[in-house]
């Protein structure tokens, strides 16, 4: 476990919460919420690019620094499951709360779309389990926030197979940025989870993770959610 890497996944955290309250939810104004969204701690859009960095290089650091296969493998297995239990805890207090939902014509226009009724258990579990990952839309969802959970499932298993393919090569940073260019003609978020693999084995070769990352991970991170700033649906970088 990095200390730095908790860091960002608080300060990204908080980054979301502020995003979510005063640019998406309550903004006095969409001037207001303009002007927020292009300031650092107010953009929850490029927090998530930063998390999805952090996820890449949290599940490649244990190999990178081991060699050892087996470590992807166990790390793969409990993948699913890591997302999942979360997810569900939420999903039932969603469920438990149903009851009391403000009716959808007195919510804000961005929070309409989202659980028009009080969804049953059966529905809360499907969405945990099965439609948040393999089938999200804004129509089932319980929870906006987690149109993300598609691309960590996917973006994971695309860091998993290229360890495996990847992972004992000596250039394996180029293998690792080769599948982030193929990964950009799929989404251009899934570029992030490779940037995070590719750091993890700079890091775990000696390369000073503080120091690289000072010009590789803005410019990675700014550039495909530049080239990705007019498709709808997909966060990015004002």
């Amino acid at each position: 476990r990095l200390p730095s890497l908790n860091g960002l996944r608080g300060w990204g955290a908080l980054s979301v919460l502020l995003y979510r309250v005063f640019v998406v939810g309550f903004p006095s104004s969409p001037t207001q919420a303009d002007a927020l969204r292009k300031v650092f701690v107010f953009n929850g859009e490029l927090a998530v690019w930063v998390f999805f960095v952090v996820s890449g290089f949290s599940l490649s650091i244990g190999f990178q620094q081991t060699g050892d296969r087996l470590t992807v493998l166990r790390t793969a297995v409990g993948r699913y499951f890591r997302l999942a239990i979360p997810i569900s805890a939420a999903a039932l207090l969603v469920w438990a709360a149903g009851p009391f939902l403000v009716h959808v014509s007195e919510r804000p226009l961005e929070w309409r779309p989202f659980v028009s009724h009080a969804p049953s258990i059966v529905e809360a579990v499907g969405f945990s389990f099965y439609d948040v990952f393999f089938r999200y839309s804004a129509q089932t969802s319980l929870m906006p926030q987690l149109w993300t959970m598609a691309f960590e499932f996917y973006g994971s298993v695309a860091v998993f197979l290229s360890l495996m393919v990847f992972g004992r090569w000596r250039f394996r940073e180029a293998g690792y940025i080769g599948v982030a260019a193929c990964l950009y003609f799929v989404h251009p978020i899934y570029c992030a989870f490779m940037v995070g693999a590719a750091l993890a084995a700079m890091f775990a070769h000696g390369v000073r993770l503080q120091v690289l990352s000072l010009w590789l991970l803005p410019a990675v991170l700014v550039g495909c959610a530049w080239l990705a700033r007019n498709e709808a649906g997909l966060a990015s970088i004002p």
